[in-house]
């Protein structure tokens, strides 16, 4: 069995000229793009009503309390700007159905936008780490965040996501 020979032809010019532009738009997004993506918004805001079931521990009781139903308002807003350093009130404010309070905590935050760090002395309390997590965090690397002056050893699951 005879096999024809093929011919060579030349790629068109407006084919190598499509992928060197493709080339060039992918490299502008990749250096100018990504890192305005990954900036905190100066008008960042996040609210999260919970509804759980809150079995409360009585240390006056020494016992738990049953059962409860509860409402939890979890929100970050950015309340003031300075240069790259967002101040960033978080309120977590849970109450019972009635509306009785529970527990309610409101803190102020300093944040470098463009990292996500905490900014010493921008706070209402001097803190170390980040709001979320480290950019740039890979599948299984650690990193300590800190809550209400709890310190904790986070090891990432998943992939974070920055918008």
């Amino acid at each position: 069995m005879k096999f024809k020979k093929l011919k060579k032809e030349a790629v068109p010019k407006h084919v190598i000229l499509m992928i060197v532009i493709s080339f060039l738009v992918i490299c502008i997004l990749l250096f100018f793009a990504k890192p305005m993506l990954e900036t905190i918004p100066d008008n960042f805001h996040y609210e999260a009503e919970i509804f759980s079931l809150d079995n409360f521990y009585d240390s006056e009781l020494g016992d738990f309390s049953g059962e409860q139903m509860s409402k939890t308002k979890f929100s970050y807003e950015v309340i003031a700007k300075n240069g790259d350093i967002l101040m960033i009130k978080v309120l977590f404010d849970a109450r019972q159905i009635t509306g009785d309070k529970i527990f309610s905590v409101e803190r102020l935050y300093g944040i470098n936008r463009k990292t996500g760090e905490h900014v010493l002395g921008y706070s209402n309390r001097n803190r170390n780490g980040y709001l979320f997590s480290p950019k740039g965090l890979k599948k299984g690397e650690n990193y300590i965040i800190v809550i209400w002056q709890i310190i904790m050893l986070i090891r990432l699951k998943g992939y974070c996501i920055y918008l």
